[in-house]
């Protein structure tokens, strides 16, 4: 959402940010920026800013779980992955704050109800003990997974939770290089299991863990505990990363499928953008990417008609960006699905294919673990001018 206020106030198309929020908050955690979204924000003169905050990663490593080298790759190589970065999450969002006017950005404000004309969007929200009444051209939803916006559009807000759980930390380290390269994502994987590791900096680790859970499980506090069940005796320190960071600032994750998911992202003078608008998986890598995306595609085709007295920008928003969107869900869970592989025979045939790396293309994955989705998608952008 942020973005996409940024993006937008640069183009002349003023805007409110409305968060039901009390502010940024503690939850903060790492973020993962590819290139396509470093290029955004590059567009978006954060750039700079941005490479202040963390630092690059340059090489990605594979793992078995008991410690034999699968597969290795230079992130700099693959013209469609030149830039890999992992920051903390508050910290990327005090820059975008920063670049809007301090007026234009509202906390503690809850979506109750939101209506439209011909011409405008009317919004309320509940702000303390009074209603705010808004009106505006268009209505950007980027209240992610449990969003009020689509509620508002009549669209399900029902989720499946599918087999996948997802645990990340920061931890503050007093280490040498030699155990936390400074560059390297380093990434472990078992039986449906992973654990990976990013430098944010030379003081500051960044790690994920996922594994294949049934969608009825439950995993309430202590994280840890569960954690530390699946994956104490793997190598790398992953243990002793996990055991050194504070409870309370490891977050939990689960995968979600919409129920009823039409090809509708735009309603009127509504549209959504992010988890508001898509499946959530358990690949950090490109969640992210894909919201920072959304916010910026939206913005480009508002600039690029010059007005919002009409839906057409939000339209061609909807026909361009939906099917992306679709093709990038897709091309993931298949992705998601050969991570986390749980039976010996798929296991095997993982191994097989980073021997033979030209098996990986029949499958549909580039040398550095991108989906060729992904990278037909960023053709296309280019192509538009969208990413440039």
């Amino acid at each position: 959402g942020l973005t996409a206020a940024v993006a937008l106030t640069r183009m002349g198309f003023p805007c409110q940010v409305f968060e039901a929020k009390a502010g940024l908050g503690s939850d903060s955690g790492g973020i993962v920026l590819w290139t396509r979204a470093i290029r955004i924000l590059d567009r978006l003169g954060l750039g700079s800013r941005l490479r202040l905050l963390g630092l690059p990663t340059l090489r990605g490593e594979i793992w078995s779980h008991d410690a034999k080298p699968l597969f290795s790759w230079e992130f700099a190589s693959d013209r469609a992955s030149e830039e890999v970065a992992v920051v903390e999450r508050n910290e990327l969002r005090q820059a975008l704050l920063d670049e809007l006017p301090l007026d234009s950005v509202h906390f503690e404000n809850e979506l109750v109800k939101a209506e439209q004309t011909s011409s405008q969007v009317v919004a309320q929200f509940r702000r303390a003990d009074r209603m705010v009444t808004v009106e505006g051209s268009i209505l950007i939803g980027a209240d992610g997974w449990r969003s009020h916006v689509r509620s508002q559009m009549g669209l399900s807000t029902s989720v499946q939770t599918e087999d996948r759980v997802l645990w990340m930390g920061l931890l503050d380290v007093s280490a040498s290089q030699k155990e936390f390269p400074l560059h390297l994502n380093r990434e472990i994987w078992g039986n449906g299991e992973r654990f990976g590791t990013m430098m944010v900096n030379p003081d500051r680790i960044f790690w994920y863990a996922s594994r294949v859970a049934n969608p009825n499980d439950v995993f309430l506090r202590p994280f840890k505990t569960e954690i530390l069940k699946r994956f104490s005796s793997w190598p790398f320190h992953s243990a002793r990363i996990v055991e050194l960071t504070p409870e309370l600032s490891v977050r939990r994750w689960r995968n979600f499928r919409r129920y009823g998911l039409g090809a509708s992202i735009v309603q009127g003078r509504i549209a959504l953008i992010g988890d508001a608008a898509r499946d959530r998986l358990s690949l950090i890598q490109y969640g992210p990417w894909n919201c920072v995306e959304d916010a910026f595609c939206l913005a480009h085709m508002i600039g690029r008609y010059g007005h919002i007295r009409d839906n057409v920008a939000l339209t061609e928003y909807q026909t361009y960006r939906w099917p992306l969107v679709h093709r990038a869900t897709t091309a993931c869970q298949r992705l998601d699905d050969f991570i986390h592989s749980t039976d010996m025979r798929s296991t095997k045939l993982r191994e097989f294919c980073f021997s033979y790396p030209a098996m990986l293309r029949i499958l549909g994955i580039s040398p550095n673990l991108q989906l060729q989705g992904m990278l037909d998608d960023s053709s296309a952008m280019e192509s538009n001018g969208v990413v440039a």
